[in-house]
């Protein structure tokens, strides 16, 4: 997964490759989550067998560190990032 700008101030964005094993169009869950496991954001988007983009608006949550969760058939995706 690549997420960038991190550290972030107002958005992110999100590129995935599909997990091993995805052979059509699938959802991929996103969430963000604080350090211990509280959700602040949860949405989706489409992952193709070439993989999945998209932006997620972060200027609402407070400053710290958080990770984004993708979730796609089942297997799962973690990265970290700050929100300055």
């Amino acid at each position: 997964m690549l997420l960038y700008p991190n550290p972030s101030t107002d958005r992110i964005h999100l590129e995935f490759m599909p997990p091993n094993g995805v052979t059509a169009a699938a959802s991929a869950a996103i969430r963000i989550l604080t350090i211990d496991g509280a959700e602040v954001l949860a949405t989706s988007t489409a992952c193709t067998t070439s993989g999945g983009h998209t932006t997620l608006d972060v200027q609402h949550i407070a400053r710290g560190m958080y990770l984004v969760e993708i979730v796609v058939n089942g297997k799962r995706m973690i990265s970290r990032f700050v929100k300055q």
